[in-house]
């Protein structure tokens, strides 16, 4: 059920207007940071009309205030440190597998969390639908949500080196 309702988000973005453009994260330049194009591939960076994927095995760093439109998160996204960094998904956000470490806000969309953990200061706000088939483990870290939160099948949350909360 997992793997198609990923390919059914997957295939909703060849029907979105002015499609988003897919752009994959690869990796080694500059500590693996965000802003630096050569870390994606084609050579640019992710911006908010973009769909950025980053694969199961590579991590990125988020260093300051990004914008993107969707997000397909199958490794690690993490913070560089800095409190004020951030990432804002504009349109969709799949969490196939992997690791969440730096604040994410979701504007609107849907938001597959089907496995992963949320890390340190990993706070996540939804504004949208959010989709958990999942099990989560959070650390010092909270899921706020303002929109709708549905979960589906047996799961758990497990809640590590507290405070970590959903609201």
């Amino acid at each position: 059920m997992r793997l198609l309702t990923f390919w059914l988000l997957l295939a909703s973005f060849a029907f979105i207007p002015n499609a988003l453009h897919a752009i994959t994260f690869v990796g080694d330049y500059e500590g693996n940071i965000w802003t630096d194009y050569r870390n994606w591939q084609p050579h640019q960076v992710p911006g908010a009309g973009d769909l950025a994927d980053i694969p199961q095995g590579k991590a990125v760093y988020v260093n300051g205030q990004i914008s993107v439109g969707s997000l397909i998160l199958g490794g690690g996204l993490n913070s560089d440190g800095n409190p004020n960094s951030s990432l804002t998904i504009n349109s969709s956000f799949s969490w196939t597998s992997g690791t969440v470490g730096v604040p994410v806000t979701l504007l609107q969309g849907c938001a597959g969390l089907w496995q992963g953990s949320l890390g340190i200061g990993a706070n996540i706000t939804s504004y949208g639908q959010v989709s958990c088939d999942a099990n989560i483990t959070m650390s010092y870290s909270s899921i706020v949500n303002y929109g709708e939160f549905d979960v589906t099948g047996t799961h758990n949350f497990g809640v590590y080196y507290s405070p970590a909360s959903f609201e």
